[in-house]
């Protein structure tokens, strides 16, 4: 539990700030507070008990910087310290709401911001792909746990062989590399504002590794249905932003396509599987990126990772959604190994 009041006094004493603590956010696993000061600014504090993940802190910090230089919407960290027995960060407030739900209409603006992921990570932790073959092998550090899956039914016991068995079969393919991986790009984590998307944000779990971009690119897949008339290559749309969107075929015949960014994510792939348009797309893309067998290793991670969550700490119809979903996400591995 955090103690809030204690944080927020010791965070105004180090650093001569005037944040008074407001509400809890609703999203968000790990838990995130309102925070303002005497001049009305808005930040957001996050709080961890223990002191092992200060060099996580630190990296965010480094990667988002980075990012921000690139135009890429990520919080700035305005204060890094140890206050009541954990790692605090102070993180400037990004406009928007939360995204929820992955669509055709902002997917494309969730690759072009994925793209830039693809960008040389700075120096940071090297656990890529350790980690994620670890936590289904063996389990993680408070997440990817199997006993909740074993003890819940025989179907998610199952379930967990299943995807131990991908792991054991393909973890060979996986090659080392050097990209930004945030961890856990996924709808609950973007914010959107007059239906674009103006932040990402949770950035503590980000590391080097792969992020399921291209070793060699095979060519743009077909876009998703455009959900309003796409302009033409260079011209800037009602808000100034330059369209991704390119004429494909001469006038006449003509078919746009989109100019899919080096990069495409499985997090996504599982985050948006129920929409069948968004799927489709994000099975394609991937596929053009990675082999499924690649794919799969990851696939079982993100698979095991929010069936564990959800059988501990959501409600029953939360966790048979997912549950429902490995399955379809197996069932579908399964026929394109």
């Amino acid at each position: 539990m955090l103690p809030l009041e204690e944080v927020v006094q010791q965070i105004n004493t180090v650093h001569q700030t005037t944040f008074l603590s407001g509400d809890r956010y609703t999203t968000g696993e790990q838990g995130a507070y309102a925070l303002s000061d005497a001049q009305g600014r808005r930040s957001i504090l996050k709080w961890q008990p223990g002191t092992d993940h200060l060099e996580r802190v630190l990296y965010a910090q480094t990667v988002t910087e980075r990012l921000r230089m690139q135009g890429y919407p990520a919080p700035v960290y305005l204060y890094i310290g140890v206050a009541a027995g954990g790692i605090y960060s102070v993180q400037q407030r990004l406009a928007g709401t939360t995204m929820r739900r992955l669509t055709l209409q902002n997917l494309p603006d969730a690759l072009k911001l994925h793209a830039l992921h693809a960008t040389q990570a700075p120096a940071g932790p090297r656990d890529w792909p350790r980690e994620v073959i670890q936590t289904v092998m063996e389990g993680g550090n408070g997440y990817c746990l199997h006993t909740s899956l074993q003890q819940h039914s025989p179907e998610t016991a199952h379930m967990l062989q299943t995807l131990q068995g991908l792991v054991i079969a393909h973890q060979e393919r996986i090659r080392e590399t050097n990209e930004i991986v945030h961890f856990d790009f996924q709808p609950a984590n973007l914010l959107t504002r007059q239906g674009a998307i103006s932040g990402v944000v949770d950035w503590e779990g980000v590391r080097p590794g792969d992020s399921a971009g291209s070793a060699k690119k095979r060519g743009p897949p077909v876009a998703p249905p455009s959900p309003r008339p796409p302009l033409a290559s260079g011209r800037r749309g009602p808000e100034g932003e330059r369209s991704p969107w390119r004429s494909g075929e001469p006038p006449g015949r003509r078919r746009y396509q989109w100019q899919p960014p080096i990069i495409g994510g499985t997090t996504l792939l599982f985050y948006g599987y129920d929409e069948g348009p968004v799927r489709d797309f994000l099975w394609g893309y991937a596929l053009t990126r990675r082999p499924i067998q690649i794919l799969s290793v990851y696939l079982a991670h993100l698979i095991l990772r929010q069936v564990d969550w959800s059988l501990r700490h959501h409600e029953e119809a939360v966790s048979d959604r997912y549950i429902t979903r490995g399955h379809a996400l197996l069932a579908e591995i399964e026929t394109r190994l």
